[in-house]
């Protein structure tokens, strides 16, 4: 059904036949790795992980699926998300977040205090961030920015999409 190809460096999961359909197939993966540097997942897939720790750290999600990562301790952390996925990160410390979204898929790292945090939103998604100095926001559409902490803001919008901070911290 799958295959495995490491390719550079990076282990690529995926079906063993182009156009094979899995979906009434529930398949589980373990991968035990000493470093991860990214988890990128398209489709209609889930992937959840235990926290990692990396200099840098990326979560790419394109499609319907589901990313849920316990934890990251990083110097950056990078998400983008294209369609109507979810992106969630239990906690953790990061020196700059940035997150980007295009779709309408939502991205919690409400709960990752981070440094600094850039958000791209164009579309109906939303992102929610905890940064303690600064936030950079640019909005297009009605997706909304929430955040938590009194960091310095500075925000570009277009449509009706809102920045509101929802409290001085997650706890």
């Amino acid at each position: 059904l799958l295959e495995t190809v490491v390719d550079g460096g990076t282990l690529r999961i995926r079906p063993a036949k182009r156009n094979l359909n899995l979906q009434s197939k529930s398949i589980r993966i373990v991968v035990q790795a000493r470093s991860i540097e990214r988890l990128s997942l398209g489709g209609s897939g889930s992937i959840d992980a235990d926290p990692l720790r990396a200099r840098r750290f990326d979560l790419d999600l394109g499609g319907s699926g589901k990313i849920n990562l316990k934890g990251v301790d990083a110097e950056t952390v990078s998400v983008s998300l294209g369609g109507s996925g979810d992106v969630q990160v239990g906690g953790g410390t990061v020196g700059k977040v940035s997150v980007s979204i295009g779709g309408s898929g939502d991205v919690d790292m409400g709960r990752v205090q981070a440094t600094t945090a850039s958000v791209s939103l164009a579309g109906s998604g939303d992102a929610t961030v905890w940064p303690r100095e600064r936030l950079s926001v640019s909005l297009a559409g009605s997706g909304d920015v929430h955040y938590y902490g009194d960091p310095q803001v500075s925000k570009s919008t277009v449509g009706s999409g809102e920045v509101k901070r929802i409290g001085a911290s997650p706890r």
